[in-house]
């Protein structure tokens, strides 16, 4: 009976302080998160944007506008790419701590 109380008071307790870490991990992080969520969507919308609305570089003659929205749309399947969530929040780029390891983030600057 002493053993299986003290197995679970252990339990108990490694669960409590797992939960304490994942909250304090997430309260730390999501700021950092939604910002570069924020960036990497602004970042995706104006692209999507010019390909929806068939916007193309001031200067560019008509006969060169099919060309100018192709490489929008190569532009825009890239970012998602390097945009997606998995690539952005990359272990490689943050501290233990959740900072970005430099002052910019390398995939969104």
């Amino acid at each position: 009976l002493r053993r299986k109380h003290g197995k679970e008071g252990y339990l108990d307790g490694k669960t409590k302080a797992g939960e304490e870490n994942l909250q304090l991990g997430f309260d730390e992080g999501y700021p950092v998160g939604a910002k570069l969520a924020l960036q990497a969507g602004e970042v995706l919308g104006m692209l999507q944007m010019q390909l929806f609305l068939g916007l193309v570089p001031e200067g560019v003659s008509s006969s060169e506008a099919a060309a100018a929205q192709e490489a929008i749309r190569v532009a825009l399947e890239r970012a998602q790419s390097r945009l997606h969530i998995t690539a952005v929040l990359s272990q490689q780029y943050f501290s233990e701590r959740f900072d970005l390891l430099e002052s910019k983030h390398p995939v969104i600057a």
